[in-house]
């Protein structure tokens, strides 16, 4: 009797012995995510997504999928760091329209399993109250939009609607996200760049963010580099870089912009850009450059080219934009423009030409200009003001 219940309470431990081995082979057993529809994801607007593993673009739409409602973690295959880290820049910069998560986060490791642990720069109730209003700013933005516009110009009405309604600024709080440029009025680059995106996403047209330093030798004896973020925009087939913090020139207390920096090419860029990530962004066409479309952009200051200034002044006028910008392609040209034009007045000359009224109304030119683009910007001044 006693040899049998002993039997009995071995079987029965060997029972729950299996059972606990049981119950620790599911809990480490690889989830099985092969349900997970990836396509949604892979289109042309999501330039980061396409560079990352199968694993990793499974993980980002997991997390997409579920990050709205505020999870404490999110299963996800396991990743080794380099592509999760890949995966949680893919997130960010493929999607500004997610505005609850921070810069950072983790992910741990459970056995054969992994969870992505975010961490929320708001609450859920803020997040969703701000998602509101970004889609309300958005569609605001495209209010001014016409019926078939080219993809030039819905970028170009994106870029100047930015320019005119938000603030350069890098003050505590700062603005990095596409809700603080279109919805506070103020932001630095990062903010500038995703509401960018973003309002290009909206309508259409393809582009992605971009990183690494702007050059500002005016900053300093030597080249003064810092971090900075901007676009890359396809129109047509081509790729373009646009920086439209750097077009914005509110930190110089006034309200004007410029086009400088609408649709270079990487030789353009290079010249006051360096350590770009994606370093191959295949930015070689100058087709959409602004000063090639708007067919402001000379080789030779020459009858021809004040020719066209002459235009450039009527059109302006006529458009009550009471502006224009040119771009010389060579030193030579753009010092023999400058000296012609601002320092023996052949400005005001050829302003005659365009329109009398406006020479007698108009005392005097606002310039800007940029030796290292070679282009200036002319403001008319009404007389009195």
């Amino acid at each position: 009797m006693k040899k049998k219940l002993l039997i009995s309470l071995l079987c029965f431990c060997i029972l729950l012995q299996v059972g606990f081995y049981s119950v620790r082979y599911l809990q480490n057993k690889p989830t099985d995510f092969s349900s997970v529809d990836i396509s949604l994801h892979e289109t042309s607007m999501n330039y980061y997504f396409r560079g990352l593993s199968d694993n990793a673009k499974l993980a980002y739409t997991l997390i997409y999928d579920a990050i709205r409602e505020h999870p404490e973690e999110i299963e996800i295959p396991p990743l080794t760091m380099e592509e999760y880290n890949a995966m949680f820049l893919a997130l960010s910069y493929d999607h500004p329209d997610i505005l609850c998560l921070s810069n950072e986060s983790k992910m741990r490791k459970k056995g054969n399993r992994a969870y992505f642990l975010p961490q929320y720069a708001h609450t859920k109730d803020v997040c969703e109250t701000r998602r509101g209003l970004l889609e309300k700013a958005v569609e605001e933005a495209c209010q001014g939009l016409q019926t078939n516009m080219t993809a030039y110009e819905i970028e170009l009405y994106f870029h100047d609607y930015i320019c005119d309604n938000t603030v350069y600024d890098n003050v505590e709080p700062i603005g990095y996200t596409a809700y603080d440029a279109l919805v506070e009025g103020e932001a630095v680059c990062e903010g500038y760049s995703r509401a960018m995106q973003l309002l290009l996403m909206h309508k259409g047209v393809e582009s992605y963010l971009v990183t690494g330093k702007s050059v500002d030798a005016q900053k300093s004896g030597e080249d003064f580099s810092e971090g900075h973020m901007w676009n890359v925009v396809n129109i047509e087939g081509n790729n373009y870089y646009l920086d439209v913090t750097w077009d914005d020139l509110d930190e110089k207390d006034t309200d004007e912009f410029q086009h400088n920096y609408f649709n270079l090419t990487e030789t353009e860029l290079l010249k006051d850009h360096k350590d770009l990530e994606p370093a191959q962004n295949n930015c070689v066409s100058t087709e959409y450059n602004y000063f090639v479309k708007e067919k402001c952009v000379f080789d030779a200051y020459n009858q021809a080219t004040k020719q066209r200034l002459t235009e450039l002044m009527r059109e302006s006028l006529r458009n009550k934009s009471y502006g224009f910008e040119v771009k010389f392609q060579n030193n030579s040209a753009y010092q023999k423009a400058m000296h012609a034009l601002l320092d023996n007045g052949e400005f005001f000359d050829l302003l005659k030409k365009a329109d009398a009224a406006a020479y007698r109304k108009y005392k005097d030119i606002t310039y800007i200009n940029i030796d290292e683009l070679g282009t200036i910007q002319f403001l008319f001044e009404k007389k009195g003001e």
